[in-house]
């Protein structure tokens, strides 16, 4: 009985009707509409209710959080043209030339301490517009470009930490950044040189 009880209150709690303000200062709209649309706000407020309830219970990583976790994989172009990322790991700065113009510079977070950033020069291998790393606790990657083994150039939602070395060995990017990197490899695919020093 108890347990009835403690479940009717907490769901008064979650679902209770807001308090209703009529307007009296606009004469053009009748109290009985007002307190129609009052009705029609508070079930509105109730379904929101139930809404954040069911999706607070979820872990929300950023933006990502759209759906059931999986990989999404993407074909990498073919187009023709000189794309050079460089990536300069004392500056933890990306930056992105096309057919020789400076395009992009961007902010990185690269390996910390005890998880290097493997120096070189690379091509995009594979891509994924969503990606969940295996190896990290189903983290989230959006905006994916392989370039060697499991490490990529993806989207972050840590920001704050851009600018400073803070991965597990990716490069990592703010995500409206990624979706750019992301776009060319789509573009020219393999025609990209990522460089990493």
């Amino acid at each position: 009985m108890h347990r009835i009880l403690a479940m009717a209150g907490l769901f008064s709690l979650l679902f209770s009707v807001p308090a209703v303000a009529l307007d009296v200062t606009n004469p053009s709209t009748s109290l009985e509409a007002q307190s129609g649309l009052a009705s029609q706000d508070a079930y509105q407020g109730t379904q929101l209710a139930a809404t954040t309830f069911k999706s607070s219970r979820v872990s929300n990583y950023g933006n990502w959080n759209t759906g059931p976790r999986r990989n999404v994989k993407a074909s990498l172009g073919s187009r023709a043209g000189n794309v050079v990322a460089k990536i300069d790991l004392s500056r933890q700065e990306m930056e992105v030339y096309i057919n020789g113009n400076l395009r992009h510079t961007w902010k990185i977070s690269s390996g910390r301490s005890g998880y290097g950033t493997p120096r070189g020069t690379y091509r995009p291998q594979r891509i994924y517009s969503s990606y969940f790393s295996r190896k990290y606790d189903n983290a989230p990657m959006p905006s994916a470009v392989f370039f060697s083994g499991g490490y990529a150039v993806h989207g972050t939602g840590h920001i704050s930490a851009l600018g400073r070395r803070a991965s597990h060995g990716c490069v990592r990017l703010h995500p409206g950044n990624a979706r750019q990197f992301f776009n060319l490899a789509k573009t020219y695919g393999r025609n990209i040189k990522i460089q990493i020093r």
